[in-house]
């Protein structure tokens, strides 16, 4: 099965966004996704770094975030960032 890793920077913006009792709802189609095929989701690629994102859908108590996270060699999953997003 396919790990999941927590950058210490996704730990810290998760706090900053309220923790993750409060983030875990929001997420939790998006792990599904990332165990499942992680390759599925947008990438953002220049000379120095590629790394995949992807938005969840705002709930009662939070706003759409915007998740960073990078496919490791190995195929694990690192998180690498999270943040408020705007819905496009």
């Amino acid at each position: 099965m396919r790990g999941i890793k927590f950058d210490p920077e996704f730990d810290a913006a998760v706090q900053r966004l309220g923790g993750y009792r409060l983030v875990d709802e929001a997420l939790e189609p998006i792990m599904e996704g990332l165990y499942r095929n992680p390759w599925g989701f947008p990438f953002i690629e220049n000379d120095w770094i590629r790394v995949r994102y992807a938005k969840t859908i705002p709930t009662q108590t939070l706003p759409a975030l915007l998740i960073v996270f990078r496919i490791e060699p190995n195929n694990d999953v690192t998180l690498l960032y999270a943040e408020e997003a705007e819905l496009f």
